[in-house]
């Protein structure tokens, strides 16, 4: 996993650290629009420090070329620091950044995805689900706005916190648009 600063230039991975309220806002930004910055700007303002995170291997689908990747990163240049790993499953991810113990920033569509699957997982692996801390984000599509906390019964055992988010935009829309 490495570590690029706001210059786009790689820093040491380090220094995440010291960091108190580190959220992880992992994701593939493709594009970062406005729903993303909204995000990262409730959580600044809310005292977290985000950086995002990008894998360059993707769960399956092709992992992006050399040249896609890099125009993705770039978009983060003057905004966000962003980690870049290898590690297409959010699993891998919390695994590799578990010693920095960061926030999990988690849309809804991601904390829906990963709330069903985790409802049934081994001892072992609920065991590194009750350490997290998530952070969930509401999510407003065509007017209808989709709550996390409806997603949740009450049996967790995670640390999770509920941020109410009225802007919202798809990046498959974007992509599409263009």
């Amino acid at each position: 996993m490495k570590l690029y600063d706001i210059s786009g230039k790689p820093s040491n991975i380090k220094q995440l650290a010291e960091i108190e309220k580190l959220a992880v806002y992992p994701g593939s930004f493709n594009p970062l629009h406005k729903g993303h910055r909204g995000i990262y700007d409730l959580l600044w303002k809310n005292g977290y420090h985000v950086v995002f995170e990008m894998s360059k291997s993707r769960y399956q689908k092709e992992p992006y070329s050399d040249e896609k990747f890099n125009q993705l990163i770039l978009q983060f240049r003057d905004y966000s620091p962003v980690l870049v790993s290898e590690a297409p499953l959010f699993s891998d991810k919390r695994d590799q950044l578990n010693i920095f113990d960061p926030f999990w920033v988690m849309g809804y569509d991601t904390a829906k995805r990963w709330i069903d699957e985790n409802r049934f997982v081994d001892a072992k692996e609920q065991k590194k689900i009750n350490k997290m801390k998530v952070l969930f984000i509401g999510r407003l599509t065509a007017g209808v706005y989709y709550d996390p906390k409806d997603l949740l019964d009450g049996s967790e055992s995670y640390q999770w916190t509920i941020f109410d988010f009225k802007c919202d935009i798809s990046s498959t829309e974007i992509r599409n648009a263009q």
